[in-house]
């Protein structure tokens, strides 16, 4: 697999002969944000739709505690935060499913809990938060090959559940008790769709950090849905938002010597702004 990392990596140089992708490590964020950006952007649509925007804070603050754990106990940090934030996830899902509270209200007690355990391991510890560093702002430009082949097949699995399952989805966010009248198992599709998504907020905080990670999701579905027509221009338009803006924002914070991930997102929100101008003109 790193072979073949290297030879697409190869191939990016050769058939991008610009400065910015003569260097190696250039070409390996463009790959890794090609994968992430457009599969963030897939599951930010059903978010939007589930009014869980806050559920990607809650797992990218409860990865913050599962990496602080990696680092106490020595073992990888990709792991523990990725283990901690199943979690996590799967505990708002099945508290919600047999619970009357509101979303929202188990997601605000999964948030403050998870940080709430990350300070206090870090304040037990000083000197943890030097190793912090790279995940709460994020650095797409130190990505390797294991976190490329994770991505890759992140998102090979999201496309395939978000085109087999997208109508069903947006059926269960219209109405779950029609949905389940349909034939649809609401609640194997919703655990699916949390375990997904959680994997999808532990691999781009890689990209743009944990306090940016709900920004790749959200705003580029924000983008779809203000200026799509229908559920299918809806996925479009999120995707190609997330690629275009995902590529232009690594491009500029190479001339710029910007920070990435917050590049990419200023780029998606200005896109954001675009939308809302076009939207306004299109009612004109």
């Amino acid at each position: 697999m790193a072979e073949l990392i290297n030879t697409i990596c190869s191939g990016i140089g050769f058939f991008l002969p610009f400065e910015w992708a003569s260097h190696d490590f250039m070409r390996r964020a463009l790959l890794a944000i090609i994968l992430i950006g457009p599969a963030a952007a897939a599951m930010g649509i059903h978010m939007i739709n589930f009014r869980m925007s806050f559920f990607s804070d809650a797992i990218s603050h409860s990865a913050f505690t599962g990496i602080a754990l990696g680092i106490l106990m020595s073992f990888n940090p990709l792991l523990t935060m990725v283990a901690f934030g199943l979690l996590v996830g799967l505990i708002i899902v099945r508290i919600r499913k047999r619970s009357k509270l509101s979303i929202d209200t188990i997601i605000g007690v999964a948030f403050s809990t998870s940080v709430a355990l990350g300070i206090v391991i870090i304040s037990a510890r000083r000197g943890l938060t030097r190793n912090l560093h790279s995940f709460i702002y994020g650095d797409v430009l130190a990505v390797g090959e294991v976190e490329i082949v994770l991505m890759f097949f992140l998102s090979v699995a999201v496309f395939a559940f978000t085109f087999y399952m997208y109508n069903r989805l947006v059926m269960m966010a219209v109405n779950e008790e029609v949905a389940k009248t349909r034939g649809v198992n609401t609640s194997l599709y919703e655990y699916i769709f949390s375990i997904l998504l959680t994997l999808v907020v532990c691999l781009s905080i890689r990209v743009v950090g944990i306090l940016l990670v709900t920004a790749l999701i959200i705003v580029p579905a924000a983008v779809g849905r203000t200026l799509s027509k229908n559920v299918g221009e809806l996925f479009w338009f999120s995707v190609l938002t997330a690629l275009v803006a995902s590529i232009s924002g690594l491009i500029l914070s190479y001339y710029w010597d910007s920070a990435t991930g917050a590049t990419v997102v200023l780029v998606c929100a200005a896109f954001f702004f675009m939308a809302q101008f076009v939207k306004g003109l299109r009612k004109a």
